[in-house]
């Protein structure tokens, strides 16, 4: 756009960055889930809407919500940043995909990237907050007899953010919800 102050925008750029949040409480998990069945078995007997039943529910809910709090603070928040373009193609030549003996790129390897060593290395290059020191990551992830606090899935998720910022569109985006609350309101 014409008139635009390059070296100001220039100055104020910054590389994409989200969060992503584990709960390292997985045993509150299952009692979350005896409780959401409680609730359902309690809210699906006859007599429901009887002043009993629904003092029960709401007692089971309130322990939903107690165990909900419990979860969030037994929760890491991650803060990732991608990686500029240099140390993302750095990354990216520091981990070929594995090759068949055909020659052929092996099938877990087919975004490009041996994914049992680039996944690990690109989370750790990640995470810009909080500050997590070797131990702490081995404490996370595992390491030689260390048992991982991360199961599979909640390595994938904050895996799967770090490569999302890195390879995903930057754009403004649309805000939905925020459209329909001005237009609701009157102040669009």
């Amino acid at each position: 756009m014409a008139g635009q102050d390059v070296k100001a925008l220039l100055a104020g750029a910054s590389l994409p960055r989200d969060t992503v949040s584990v709960c390292l409480r997985g045993d509150l998990l299952a009692d979350f889930h005896t409780l959401e069945a409680a609730l359902a078995e309690e809210l699906s007997k006859p007599n429901a809407g009887m002043l009993t039943s629904g003092a029960q529910a709401r007692v089971i809910s309130e322990e939903i919500e107690g165990l909900r709090g419990q979860m969030r603070d037994a929760s890491l928040t991650l803060t990732l940043e991608a990686l500029d373009r240099r140390q993302w193609r750095a990354l990216l030549d520091e981990h070929p995909p594995r090759k068949q003996p055909t020659g052929e790129v092996d099938d877990r390897d087919a975004i490009g990237v041996n994914t049992s060593t680039f996944f690990p290395v690109l989370v750790r290059r990640s995470v810009v907050a909080p500050v997590l020191d070797d131990d702490d990551w081995d404490s996370l992830l595992g390491a030689e007899g260390v048992k991982g606090k991360l199961a599979d899935s909640q390595f994938d998720a904050i895996a799967t953010k770090a490569w999302t910022l890195n390879r995903s569109e930057v754009s403004v985006p649309f805000s939905r919800l925020a459209s329909k609350t001005l237009t609701s309101s009157g102040s669009a």
